[in-house]
């Protein structure tokens, strides 16, 4: 069998050669009609499940910001975050932090240290499309992809002339953004060029609840010196034909504050330096096309603490990827492909060890139109074949069905994984131990819900709505548990189950030059241990995971007027408790936070001016996301962008 799958790869990987060789057109430069730009060929597999595209007026309001600012300021999602510039990650429907998989242009960005990525360390401004998906999706993205995915691309503009673009802000605490960026493009060839520095001071005031009387302080040691560069380019060699390479370099250098539950004199910093590069090439062409990716990532992390050694951390991934896709018929269509992915990882912590992992996986979707498009449906599987010997088999049947004029009746159903990280299996620093006897995590995913657009008589007003019930099923979840005097070590919890709710009402109102749109969303998320395997841990038992809020709520509003547009984001995040028992004395209030956001767009023949001032936490809500890390109180920021264009 394994012999099988080598020649099945083999032939997968020799495919753009020989599709090479059918066009003898490849290597000659032509004129081109109007350009079509596809998306990633896996994205029509994700049918059934629950997907927001971030509009491009919330990521321009955003762009000085992080992905974890843009998750927080719109309250997209629960969002784990140790303070204002510590590690920051996605909790989609009652999962951790390591079961949503963050994909930069289709690849996973997930460390194999960790599991997870630090959205805190993402420009917002190097993606120009930001999608949130909720559901699982290991059949299509692999490991980790269990409470779904936050995907960032870069999608490539042709026949633009050129644009260049410049951006300032400056804000409360500190905070210093400064951007640039420059695109060419004209019909065949588009090159773009954007660079990032943000300085940060973070001495900012909070409540300290922990001390006796309750004092004002000043939070310390919690700077933050980002820079970067992102370095695109697309060819269309012809009309079926698009290379293109990606070249992503970054380097993050923060200091890390002590939970305030501790001392406050702490100097721990952490230096993050990463290279992501990515070669992609596709072929469309009537009904049959190619994608084949190529993407490599180095990452090194110097942590030195406060007392004691420095420690270094490094890793590598390898990623090859081809997709298949056949149009069968008017109403099917066959998709098959290959995922070559290798980690490597050295680490102070784990003694003389440098782990690996080689995996290969092979996937396949079936997808279906029926009776006039009303009805689509999916079947995926994929099977992956790990190094170590294991085997990881995931599929998903989801369909989205037009019961009645603007009603969709949706549904999912799939079967999903995570594997253990490095720092899981070989861990070895300070008494703290991995544990090489993990299993992986695997769930039983199951959603439905409808979509439904409101038929109404006004041409100018649309309301929409949707909503989700979910139930997730765990087995083997890992996490890390106290050993005792602050040693820690990851075991595989027996069961989790999480369930919820999630529904949405949007308004949408345009006349001549005016415009509002109001959102309303609502998440209800139970998630509890259902089975424990440690006899001593009993009291945990159907209790809510930890950090993992009840309710959540949100509202936002957009209007606008002649290049005038306000915005205001209005979001609540219910109690949490800091502990497995659930005890009412140790659990994080409920809170509200509000920003607003006002812009002002000026706009010559060549010049684009976007002058904007932002107003965070605008009541000053004194708050924490996790216990001992206060978050900003009421800030400001304003930010001026100027952009020139000169089309061809």
């Amino acid at each position: 069998m394994s012999r099988l799958l080598n020649y099945v790869y083999a032939i997968l990987l020799a495919m753009p050669a020989w599709v090479m060789a059918q066009d003898t057109d490849t290597l000659r430069t032509v004129l081109l009609g109007e350009v079509f730009v596809h998306t990633d060929v896996l994205k029509s597999a994700e049918i059934g499940l629950s997907e927001t595209a971030i509009d491009s007026l919330t990521l321009a309001q955003n762009n000085g910001a992080s992905v974890a600012d843009l998750l927080r300021n719109t309250a997209a999602g629960q969002i784990r975050s140790y303070g204002t510039n510590g590690p920051t990650a996605p909790s989609f429907r009652g999962t951790g932090a390591a079961h949503t998989a963050i994909l930069w242009n289709g690849i996973t960005l997930q460390s194999p240290l960790s599991g997870s990525q630090d959205l805190s360390l993402l420009p917002n401004g190097f993606a120009n499309e930001v999608i949130l998906q909720k559901g699982g999706t290991s059949s299509l993205y692999g490991s980790g992809a269990i409470g779904g995915t936050i995907q960032l691309n870069n999608k490539p503009s042709f026949n633009q002339g050129l644009t260049a673009r410049t951006q300032q802000q400056l804000g409360s605490f500190g905070n210093h953004y400064q951007s640039y960026g420059i695109n060419w493009s004209n019909r065949v060839f588009s090159n773009s060029t954007m660079f990032f520095a943000r300085k940060m001071e973070n001495d900012y005031p909070y409540l300290d609840r922990y001390a006796f009387p309750q004092i004002e302080k000043k939070r310390k040691n919690a700077a933050i010196n980002q820079h970067g560069l992102l370095q695109q380019n697309d060819w269309h060699v012809n009309k079926y034909h698009l290379l293109g390479i990606k070249v992503w370099y970054q380097l993050n250098d923060f200091e890390i504050p002590n939970a305030t539950v501790a001392s406050d004199n702490a100097a721990a910093q952490q230096k993050d330096e990463f290279v992501r590069t990515m070669l992609n090439w596709s072929y469309d062409r009537d009904k049959f096309s190619v994608e084949y990716k190529q993407a490599f990532s180095w990452q090194d992390l110097i942590y030195q603490p406060s007392v004691g050694d420095t420690s270094q951390l490094t890793f590598q991934t390898w990623v090859n990827r081809m997709v298949l896709n056949w149009d069968l018929s008017k109403q099917n269509t066959l998709t098959l492909g290959v995922n070559q992915n290798y980690e490597r990882a050295s680490s102070g912590p784990f003694g003389n060890d440098a782990p690996t992992r080689n995996s290969t996986a092979f996937f396949a979707s079936v997808r279906t139109k029926r009776w006039n498009d009303r009805l689509l449906a999916a079947l995926n599987v994929r099977e992956e074949i790990i190094s170590n010997g294991a085997n990881a088999l995931t599929g998903s049947l989801g369909a989205d069905y037009l019961l009645l004029d603007g009603l969709w009746l949706k549904g999912n159903l799939s079967r999903n994984y995570r594997l253990p990280t490095f720092n899981d299996l070989y861990w070895r620093l300070d008494g703290s131990e991995g544990n090489p006897k993990l299993e992986a995590e695997s769930s039983l995913n199951y959603e439905f819900g409808f979509k439904y657009q409101l038929p109404i008589a006004s041409e100018n007003l649309e309301i929409s709505t949707r909503s989700t019930y979910y139930n997730y099923l765990v087995d083997d979840w890992i996490q890390w548990e106290e050993t005792g005097a602050g040693n820690w070590s990851p075991v595989n919890l027996k069961q989790v189950r999480s369930s919820g709710i999630e529904s949405q009402v949007s308004f949408d109102y345009k006349q001549d030059a005016f415009f509002t749109k109001v959102d309303f969303n609502y998440a209800y998320a139970k998630s509890i241990n259902q089975e424990i395997a440690d006899p001593t841990k009993q009291a945990a038992l159907n209790k809510q995971l930890l950090y993992t809020p009840l309710h959540e709520g949100s509202i936002n509003i957009k209007t606008g007027y002649k290049g005038w547009i306000a915005t205001i984001n209005h979001a609540y995040t219910g109690l949490q408790y800091s502990d497995r028992e659930n005890l009412e004395r140790f659990a994080l209030p409920a809170y509200h936070v509000m920003n607003l956001f006002l812009n002002k767009n000026f706009q010559t023949k060549k010049l684009g001016w976007n002058l904007q001032a932002a107003l965070n936490n605008v009541f000053d809500t004194d708050y924490e996301n996790r216990r001992g890390y206060p978050m900003y109180g009421r800030n400001y920021s304003i930010s001026l962008e100027i952009t020139f264009n000169n089309k061809l």
